[in-house]
């Protein structure tokens, strides 16, 4: 049986208790709500308890587990409203919306592709589309030096062009 000196133990520790109860919820009442709760499950569970080892750390570990399983408790409340639908929708919406942003602007690209000269252009598309400047060399049967410089000047076109899609860049 556990003495009356234990359970006197325990009711001194309320300020303390209260203490770090103010840290874990932020607010003088629920603070309240997790020390009578911890006080109960320390009551409930007293018999659990070895006489002679630290009683604070032992209530503190009842409060601290007390607060995380409440709080897991309400983390999994709020997300059993969650409306799916909803979500689904809101997705779908901004699929739609990604993708008619992205047509617009590929509009845009192939818009001012076209007015770029040839010999700019298709050493620029070929290079997009992943070939090498070496490839490329070869292709066109010009120096490397001269393909670099090509899809540079369509790169700085393209830039000049573009200007007025907000935040859009070639690099």
């Amino acid at each position: 049986m556990i003495s009356n000196k234990i359970s006197l133990g325990i009711e001194n520790q309320s300020e303390i208790l209260m203490a770090h109860a103010i840290r874990f919820t932020g607010n003088h009442e629920d603070a309240n709500d997790l020390v009578q709760d911890t006080f109960l499950k320390a009551f409930k569970y007293l018999a659990t308890y070895t006489e002679g080892t630290n009683l604070s750390g032992w209530l503190f570990t009842i409060m601290k587990n007390t607060f995380l399983n409440k709080c897991n408790n309400m983390a999994s409340k709020k997300m059993s409203f969650v409306d799916h639908s909803e979500l689904n929708l809101l997705k779908q919406e901004n699929v739609a919306s990604n993708l008619a942003i992205g047509k617009m602007a590929n509009d845009e690209i192939r818009k001012a592709l076209s007015n770029l000269p040839k010999s700019l252009s298709e050493p620029f598309i070929l290079h997009f589309e992943g070939h090498s400047y070496k490839e490329l060399a070869a292709l066109y049967n010009i120096p490397i030096g001269t393909v670099k410089t090509r899809i540079h000047s369509a790169k700085k076109m393209l830039r000049q062009t573009l200007s007025e899609l907000r935040g859009y860049e070639l690099t």
